[in-house]
């Protein structure tokens, strides 16, 4: 069951949506008021607002918990408390080994899930889980799991009849009016995928429209913050979204009989194309089209020996896909 559940959490990882430096306002100086002929004013003393080299300490500190594999719950509280008056260059750093520490553990996360008393009351619950299931997990010891995984930052889904945490890029969201503007919406990016993921069992799992929206707001990302540090997950988050929109996926292949794509799927081409036609998901749709024009709409045929195999001009499109993508964002 170990290896599987680690099968499945990769694949939903894959799958399985954003920097700037700010700084604190230090306190102004204020005018010492005149002595009374009564009585003394009590003198304030004004703190100093903390300095960079704080910052890099507490910094510094929730590192080396997070190295020591400090408990999720505990460390993403400590990061909470640790940002609290944080400029936007700080709290970005902070969410950055928050996400490290998450990418390190997620697979012992899913081990403490794994046993099979634990998923067998889990798999009771109805689906997708909300965390007004908990009262509905009658066994204490797996209902306060349940209430520490979720305190850590992850959420609960399942596939192929097992459950696994994810990250859950929302709770991160909770601090988005500390970070930075690229950080902000680079959460908000991945938590599109962590709110609702876009495949299941090689599936597209949400609506045309719905991945149409988050291939766009990926390469908006990358278009935006080139140089950001998140540029590298973005832009693979994209090309992801890209390669379901235009070339379909296993189980929702992106033609149907006759090997041609789609009616109301290339009508829903013919729209990005126009709507979007300065983005590089709006140029490579109109490229797919003129492809299909030029094929009577096909993407597929069956050759001598019954194979189906892939028209040349599709084949060439799908193969050349990612590079051509890839290419067309500006360079970090």
């Amino acid at each position: 069951m170990r290896n599987r559940l680690v099968v499945v959490i990769s694949v939903i990882a894959l799958c399985a949506a954003l920097a700037g430096c700010g700084a604190r306002k230090a306190t102004s100086d204020q005018e010492t008021p005149a002595p009374s002929a009564v009585s003394p004013m009590p003198t304030e003393t004004l703190t100093p607002p903390p300095s960079p080299s704080s910052d890099q300490t507490l910094i510094e500190q929730f590192r080396a918990k997070a190295l020591a594999d400090a408990p999720a719950h505990e460390l993403l509280q400590s990061m909470r408390d640790m940002m609290a008056g944080a400029g936007p260059a700080q709290a970005d750093e902070f969410i950055r080994v928050m996400e490290s520490y998450y990418e390190k553990n997620l697979n012992e996360a899913a081990e403490r899930l794994q046993a099979e008393n634990v998923q067998q009351q889990l798999l009771k619950l109805s689906w997708p889980f909300t965390e007004d299931q908990l009262t509905g997990i009658e066994d204490k010891s797996v209902r306060m799991l349940v209430e520490q995984t979720l305190a850590g930052g992850y959420k609960l889904d399942t596939a192929e009849g097992m459950v696994f945490p994810v990250v859950d890029y929302g709770k991160l969201l909770i601090n988005g009016e500390q970070v930075s503007t690229a950080m902000k919406a680079y959460l908000s990016l991945m938590a599109m995928e962590s709110d609702a993921r876009s495949a299941s069992d090689a599936a597209l799992v949400i609506t045309w429209d719905e991945l149409t929206k988050r291939t766009l707001a990926a390469e908006s990302y990358v278009m935006t913050f080139p140089d950001s540090p998140e540029r590298q997950k973005a832009e693979d988050r994209f090309i992801q979204y890209l390669q379901y929109y235009l070339t379909g996926m296993d189980n929702t292949p992106i033609f149907g009989t006759g090997y041609k794509v789609l009616p109301d799927l290339k009508t829903h081409y013919e729209q990005t194309a126009v709507a979007h036609s300065g983005t590089i998901t709006g140029q490579l749709t109109r490229e797919l089209l003129d492809i299909l024009n030029t094929t009577g709409d096909a993407v597929a045929a069956k050759n001598k020996n019954g194979d189906e195999v892939y028209v040349a001009e599709y084949a060439a499109f799908r193969d050349s896909l990612e590079s051509k993508a890839r290419a067309a964002l500006p360079g970090s």
